[in-house]
């Protein structure tokens, strides 16, 4: 079960999977973080939050993959994905600023 630090990251892995974005946690760390195959599996494993630069490539892979999509409701689920991801993004830069 996903605490308040991982339970962000593991929906939006889940949701990528089920879009079939995904088909593996490796492919997630890599295709849609950015980061090295067992990044997701350490994160959730220490119960650690995703960093900015994570955040910022996530929505920056998520963006592309959602304006590449030909499906017009699959395009909208990731690009509601994506917006998420920056909503996060900008309430954890906002913190850093305080």
């Amino acid at each position: 079960m996903a605490n308040n630090g991982t339970a962000f990251i593991e929906e939006i892995y889940g949701q990528t999977y089920q879009l079939g974005l995904v088909e593996t946690q490796d492919q997630f760390s890599q295709k849609i973080c950015g980061k090295s195959p067992r990044w997701y599996s350490v994160v959730v494993s220490n119960s650690r939050e995703p960093s900015v630069s994570s955040l910022w490539n996530m929505a920056a892979n998520l963006n592309k993959i959602g304006s590449a999509e030909r499906s017009r409701n699959t395009k909208r689920v990731i690009l509601e994905l994506h917006d998420k991801v920056m909503a996060k993004l900008q309430d954890k830069t906002i913190h850093y600023e305080v």
